[in-house]
């Protein structure tokens, strides 16, 4: 999975400079959040550094790369939205191992088997526990923004999905 392809698509939904009191994680530039990092001068950001913050943090980091393409797109853009933990435990839980947040072998083996399995299912059993994560945000941020997120999802899976188609 080519990491300039999910930053594209990521891109396209992330764009300049916000600091809404109600979106969970505050100030935010390029889709980097204060929230997810608190010591970072989000004003300062430049798009050079919220691409290597990207790339380390969403991608590198948590050994996405190491999933099948099109289960490292959906998880890559999750990460990003959601968080990488969120990320990981989902593509956990949908391949029926250990919870725990970390990619490792045991991992990365059960989301191989269950994709190999049947792909298209798989991406969609991910996709629904993110969209339950949305849901589940009982604040004033689920009503504003969760038509956008549901929205995003259902364009992530698609692309996922042709990915898998071609």
């Amino acid at each position: 999975m080519s990491f300039d392809r999910a930053l594209a698509f990521v891109w396209l939904r992330e764009g300049g400079e916000t600091d809404d009191k109600i979106d969970p994680g505050g100030h935010t530039k390029y889709g980097i959040s204060a929230k997810a990092f608190p010591t970072l001068d989000i004003s300062k950001l430049t798009r050079e550094q919220a691409v290597q913050i990207y790339q380390t943090t969403y991608w590198a980091e948590p050994k996405l790369d190491q999933l099948p393409a099109p289960v490292t797109f959906l998880l890559f853009d999750m990460a990003v939205n959601q968080g990488v933990g969120a990320a990981i435990r989902t593509a956990q839980k949908a391949g029926g191992v250990f919870v725990d947040g970390v990619i490792g072998p045991l991992t990365v083996s059960a989301v191989n088997v269950q994709f190999a399995r049947d792909p298209v299912s798989f991406l969609t059993a991910i996709s629904v526990e993110r969209a339950r994560r949305y849901l589940s945000i009982n604040t004033d941020a689920e009503e504003r923004f969760e038509f956008g997120w549901v929205s995003r999802l259902l364009a992530c899976l698609a692309e996922a999905v042709a990915m898998v188609k071609n």
